[in-house]
């Protein structure tokens, strides 16, 4: 029997959609409550029903564009995870105005936690522990968090995702201790007697002749010349395309990726400005080396990894994902959304299409994070 429990409504009214989720779980006992939620819902009313229904429970969560559970690939929804609590062993914090923070700072909340997690579980070893985050994605600070929580977290691996607010680049926000927050991180730490592998997963590859980035607004993650020339005329020039042409569809298209040890890492377009800048999702600086990056096949891509994580778990119980919004905007270019959507509900997925997503002390665009569990109990 599967003691992790997901649920997922589409319900349009706040509280009507938390007592779904409701109804959809039993009484077990839980020690965390996970969810994704549409922006579009009135989150005050999401934060009282939470608080009502689930009193009992530690609830965390963060807004989205798009979610993914049971139904699969859904917008307008709230999913949700249910971890039971004679299986994992739960730690959850939250910092505020991240945009403020400093490395003593972040330290000092991870070192607080730590204890925490090692007073709470029965197995204190961190092969069986793992940490995921949620982060303001409208913050900026993806990368320094990532960084700094990895450092102080030693070897209990991370994962997670930005928060986002359904394409519209206004407010993000996460939920922790019955409230939901802005420019806030939410950090959860597990311990499990489940075995589990944590994972990446993209389908983009640099082509053509490297971009210098020659200037740059590193504060605001903005490409003002690249080559020396102006950063838009440029990309549009090596697409093929007219620069009054460009828009999201083309920047989810074709990214820009950056090779760091050999790997190569996405570095996505949001936006571009009227003096014919580009600014990314992620952290960018003069002097680096970028490519333009095409598809490979993304469906033949995701049933390669979690062929690897059945090989490795034997059957999935659960998969955690922060799937890219940009990947999902390509998927439904492409028409493969049905696909991918059967790919996640094979794998028994929950999770959100998010602002960036975060693998180890690294922030990345365009691609997809998480975590997978087997059935049973892993070896001590």
């Amino acid at each position: 029997m599967n003691k992790i429990l997901r649920a997922q409504s589409q319900a349009p009214d706040a509280k009507t959609a938390v007592t779904e989720l409701k109804n959809q779980f039993n009484s077990q006992s839980a020690s965390l409550l996970l969810f994704f939620c549409s922006a579009h819902y009135d989150l005050t009313a999401i934060a009282e029903s939470f608080n009502l229904l689930f009193p009992d429970v530690a609830v965390v969560g963060c807004t989205t564009a798009g979610e993914i559970g049971p139904s699969g690939y859904i917008e307008h929804s709230i999913s949700a995870v249910l971890f039971p609590q004679d299986e994992f062993s739960v730690v959850t914090g939250c910092l505020n105005k991240i945009t403020e923070l400093t490395e003593s700072d972040s330290k000092q909340f991870v070192q607080s936690l730590l204890p925490q997690r090692e007073h709470l579980s029965r197995l204190n070893n961190h092969r069986h522990a793992f940490a995921m985050q949620l982060i303001d994605g409208l913050s900026g600070k993806e990368e320094f968090i990532s960084y700094s929580f990895q450092k102080n977290l030693g070897s209990i691996p991370l994962f997670g995702g930005s928060a986002a607010d359904n394409m519209q680049f206004v407010q993000t926000h996460v939920f922790h201790h019955g409230a939901f927050h802005e420019n806030s991180c939410v950090l959860v730490l597990f311990n499990t007697n489940r075995p589990f592998r944590l994972f990446k997963t993209q389908n983009f590859s640099g082509i053509g002749e490297p971009l210098v980035v020659t200037a740059a607004d590193p504060v605001n993650r903005t490409i003002i010349e690249l080559n020396g020339l102006p950063a838009a005329d440029v990309y549009a020039q090596r697409i093929g395309k007219n620069i009054s042409e460009l828009n999201t569809h083309f920047f989810a298209a074709f990214p820009l990726v950056i090779k760091i040890n050999g790997n190569e890492y996405i570095r996505s377009i949001q936006t571009m400005n009227s003096d014919g800048s580009l600014r990314l999702y992620c952290a960018i600086d003069e002097g680096v080396v970028l490519r333009v990056a095409d598809s490979t096949n993304l469906i033949n891509d995701l049933d390669q990894q979690f062929s690897k994580l059945k090989t490795a778990l034997g059957e999935i119980s659960l998969t955690l994902a922060c799937d890219c919004s940009l990947r999902r905007m390509d998927i439904i270019d492409n028409q493969q959304l049905t696909a991918v959507a059967d790919i996640f509900r094979q794998y028994r997925t929950s999770g959100f299409s998010s602002f960036g997503e975060q693998f180890g002390s690294l922030h990345v665009n365009q691609t997809c994070t998480g975590i997978a569990f087997g059935c049973g109990e892993s070896p001590s």
